[in-house]
């Protein structure tokens, strides 16, 4: 991508998101040009011209929007690491990788992972290692985490399951159902999970490379949330469940 279009995806992700929250434009805050050029003199690499995006924009303050449990992005927090747990090889950064979130429920890195040029993956990482592939894109998993927050609980009836094996994959058996529900997917899914709306519902089917499958529906009318639950319920073997988090 080219530094229009990636200003071009962060400035929609602010513009979707406060369409639900208009307060959110002025909860977030930025890096200064001159921690975004310090940290990329740690990193020792250019930054993805996305993510350099996303810090300029939002590298201080996130408007709240935690992407995982007990988490932070915030650039002050990221240059301390590379300061000084890098040095000490209390943190080790796997190669090709750049630091975005220290995800600190689990203990894990979060990642954005390729070759400089290439539209880096987000994965998680642990002890110096990559551990799970997470989204395919820092946009996708942007715009899905504002899905979740905000478009999902938009809708007064609210349904979530999960279950079955994390070593079977049926994501893609997952979509299908949603596609023959009437369910129109969203540009920001990816392998990894599906989003998917139809004008008085919308769906999300989460199955991570190391995980069983997680489905959340919501719904304007009571009985659509029940009878979409239950036909994933029923197909997959999933049970009703709270999620700590989100994707």
């Amino acid at each position: 991508m080219n530094g229009t279009v990636d200003r071009v995806i962060i400035q929609e992700f602010i513009e979707y998101v406060r369409a639900f929250s208009p307060t959110f434009v002025d909860s977030i805050s930025g890096a200064t040009e001159e921690e975004v050029q310090l940290y990329e003199r740690l990193v020792g690499r250019p930054l993805p011209p996305v993510y350099r995006e996303f810090l300029l924009a939002m590298g201080r303050d996130f408007g709240g929007l935690e992407l995982f449990a007990m988490s932070t992005t915030d650039i002050r927090r990221l240059i301390q690491v590379y300061q000084t747990e890098v040095p000490s090889q209390e943190t080790i950064i796997p190669p090709d990788c750049v630091l975005m979130a220290l995800e600190e429920f689990n203990e894990q890195e979060v990642l954005l992972q390729g070759p400089m040029g290439e539209e880096p993956r987000v994965v998680f990482s642990a002890g110096g290692y990559v551990v799970e592939q997470y989204a395919e894109s820092l946009g996708k998993l942007l715009f899905r985490h504002a899905f979740v927050l905000f478009r999902q609980e938009a809708l007064p009836h609210r349904r979530s399951y999960a279950g079955g094996r994390s070593d079977v994959r049926v994501l893609r058996e997952a979509c299908e159902l949603a596609l023959g529900l009437g369910f129109a997917p969203l540009w920001f899914s990816d392998s990894f999970v599906f989003c998917g709306e139809t004008d008085r519902a919308s769906i999300v089917c989460d199955q991570g490379e190391r995980s069983s499958v997680w489905v959340k529906v919501t719904a304007q009318v009571e009985a659509d949330a029940d009878r979409i639950g239950a036909e994933f319920a029923r197909r997959f073997g999933l049970n009703p469940q709270a999620r700590p988090g989100s994707p």
